[in-house]
């Protein structure tokens, strides 16, 4: 867990999760970010492997996307 300070503009904010996500050469999950932050401005979740199959599978249980929608990797 990391925290940044709630004044820290998107940019600054991107910035550390690309070089976290590097440096780790692994994932990054942005859990909570400050509420002026969009999810159009930071990627929250990366790279997710899998992503088309998640897509599927929430496709066939949720035709009609009433469940959470938009809310996990991916807009699924």
């Amino acid at each position: 867990f990391a925290a940044l300070p709630a004044a820290a503009g998107a940019a600054s904010v991107d910035a550390v999760v690309r070089s976290l996500r590097a440096a780790l050469d692994g994932s990054v999950t942005v859990a909570r970010t400050a509420p002026a932050l969009t999810d159009a401005e930071l990627d929250r979740w990366g790279g997710v492997p899998g992503l088309e199959l998640m897509r599927a599978v929430k496709q066939r249980f949720d035709p009609h996307r009433l469940l959470a929608p938009g809310r996990f990797a991916g807009g699924i």
